[in-house]
């Protein structure tokens, strides 16, 4: 899978987007989100948008959580494509690290505060399914999954799930390369793993 968050398409309130899995990225500690403030006192949601998709970028997946955390109590009806983009930012955060006297530390407290992480990120790509309109939202939420289940060690159950995300809508070569290289690994699990993901459909040969 790639090796970085996709950005955030900036948009109207409501419209986000992410399909990617989770990688750690080595950054400094985030500090507070700086977004314009509307009338009223409330943050407009596109400030919110564009801080999130800031932070993205520049690997601080915990700081566009809160960032995403403000927009919806800003905007309580999300959208399956923000709850997939909420779901990618966790399970990010779940692996960000910040840097302490050059030495890169994890960006969370414990594994117990991980693992609620991507246990509410999961929840969040659950709930982003119940809210999908289209087959393209429904595939990428369950590659998000897929993501995070190969990524935390269920390879299998990761795989299946590129399989259930194929179904709601074919995969794109980059993405059904990624099962194809998983279904490969599981045939042969000590051949060559530097040849990396093919472009191959799951289960094409």
């Amino acid at each position: 899978m790639r090796s970085s968050l996709a950005p955030l398409r900036r948009g109207p309130p409501g419209v986000w987007f992410a399909v990617a899995v989770c990688m750690a990225v080595a950054t400094p500690w985030p500090t507070a989100a700086i977004t314009p403030e509307a009338p009223g006192g409330e943050a407009s949601g596109p400030a919110l948008t564009e801080a999130a998709d800031r932070h993205s970028r520049a690997g601080r997946f915990l700081a566009a959580t809160a960032v995403m955390d403000r927009y919806e109590r800003a905007f309580p009806h999300t959208t399956a494509d923000f709850e997939g983009a909420y779901a990618t930012a966790l399970g990010n955060g779940a692996l960000e690290a910040r840097v302490v006297r050059g030495l890169p530390i994890p960006g969370t407290r414990s594994s117990i505060e991980r693992v609620a992480l991507v246990r509410k990120a999961l929840g969040r790509v659950a709930t982003g399914e119940s809210k999908s309109a289209r087959p393209a939202q429904t595939r990428d939420l369950r590659v998000v999954r897929a993501g995070m289940l190969v990524l935390w060690g269920f390879a299998r159950e990761g795989y299946q799930e590129y399989w259930s995300a194929h179904g709601a809508q074919p995969l794109d070569s980059r993405i059904a390369g990624q099962a194809a290289w998983l279904e490969a690994r599981f045939a042969d699990p000590v051949s060559d793993a530097a040849q990396g993901p093919s472009s191959e459909r799951p289960g094409a040969r």
